[in-house]
């Protein structure tokens, strides 16, 4: 008989679209293939999209339009009713999307955690002091079972942070979900050449320092518009800055972006930068590798790791050495095609089948 494999409520209740919930869609999507597994996903009420398009999940709930209401409720909305469908029908194995500060199922159902970063514990200051993230994972945690970690990264910063055992840890890293058959044109009124910034711009992702960097090199100004993908839209807080900085406002694109609209955006970018103090993984990079886009980057946290010769580096508290990089990126063509060819090859290193393959060994060694 196969084992009962869940999934929970939580990232669901919290993403329409978004990084962790398409992976756990692509993760459970493989999963269902294995034979020894029957899945199922516990999400009531969910906003996801990713979910309500994939029709092969099993999925205990109902996609809603995003109440008026935060996530945080919706998610305390949920906990009950998951609590209540798992007590009903107990699954061999539970794997939480997120963190939370309670046991959802039995003290006997073996319980699998991802753990995506350590950036509240390493930039407490970025946050709120009533932010109860980095509570809740250390409860997420110290209950857990095993633990998959999605870079090396993220596996050293919660081993030394939150003083893990580390033969309870795993890295399976993630990937990318775009493929160059999802190219479609450029959308409407996007400036070539440009250079690409995808996803939040505030805190630690450092785009106040991008934007510094690029106001400082007369060359960046003059030839390049920057394109911001997804974020929402530019803040006042952002465009105070711009003033400040003496960059047009019209240099500065802001759109929302569809898998195709983002897939050529990558293939037309003169560079995609990423200039974070710190990420877990890092879809983007690759993504901008999958799709032949050159790639500058912090050289802080996992980016190395995943970008490995796929990207030039800079430190990302140095504005003066993040424009020489971006220039270096766009002013030779030995190196562009250096890059290029390396980011398309590192990219392959990275898919959702072994993604899946690892975490399929992870649950049959709990199992």
């Amino acid at each position: 008989m196969p084992a009962q494999i869940a999934y929970d409520h939580q990232i669901f209740a919290s993403q329409e679209y978004g990084g962790i919930s398409r992976y756990f869609v692509e993760l459970a999507t493989r999963i269902s293939q294995f034979a020894e597994f029957d899945v199922r996903i516990l999400a009531p009420l969910h906003v996801n999209r990713y979910l309500a398009d994939s029709p092969r999940l099993d999925v205990l709930g109902r996609y809603i339009r995003r109440p008026p209401f935060s996530s945080r409720i919706l998610r305390n909305l949920n906990a009950p009713l998951v609590a209540s469908a798992i007590r009903r029908r107990p699954p061999s194995l539970l794997h939480e999307t997120f963190f939370a500060n309670r046991h959802l199922a039995s003290q006997h159902t073996p319980v699998v955690l991802t753990v995506y970063d350590m950036i509240h514990e390493r930039f407490p200051g970025f946050f709120s002091r009533f932010d109860v993230a980095a509570r809740n994972k250390a409860a997420a945690v110290k209950r857990a079972d095993h633990m998959i970690c999605i870079s090396e990264s993220t596996r050293s910063d919660l081993i030394a942070l939150l003083d893990i055992d580390p033969a309870k840890t795993s890295v399976i890293h993630l990937a990318s979900s775009l493929t160059e058959t999802d190219v479609d044109s450029l959308p409407a009124a996007i400036p070539v050449p440009f250079i690409l910034y995808v996803g939040q711009r505030g805190g630690y992702k450092n785009f106040h320092r991008a934007l510094q960097a690029y106001s400082t090199s007369r060359w960046l100004r003059t030839n390049f518009s920057i394109v911001c993908c997804g974020g929402g839209k530019i803040r006042r807080s952002e465009r105070e800055s711009l003033r400040r900085l003496g960059i047009p406002e019209t240099r500065i694109i802001q759109v929302s972006c569809s898998d195709q609209d983002l897939a050529a955006l990558y293939m037309n970018a003169a560079v995609f930068l990423y200039p974070s103090l710190y990420e877990g993984f890092g879809i983007p990079l690759v993504e901008a590798m999958s799709m032949g886009c050159p790639v500058a980057c912090s050289n802080s946290s996992s980016m190395p790791e995943i970008a490995g010769e796929g990207a030039v580096y800079f430190d990302p508290t140095d504005v003066g050495g993040m424009a020489h990089t971006i220039e270096e990126a766009l002013n030779s063509s030995t190196v562009r095609e250096r890059m290029i060819t390396a980011g398309r090859d590192r990219a392959q290193h990275f898919s959702w089948d072994r993604c899946a393959n690892l975490t399929r060994s992870v649950y049959l060694n709990l199992l």
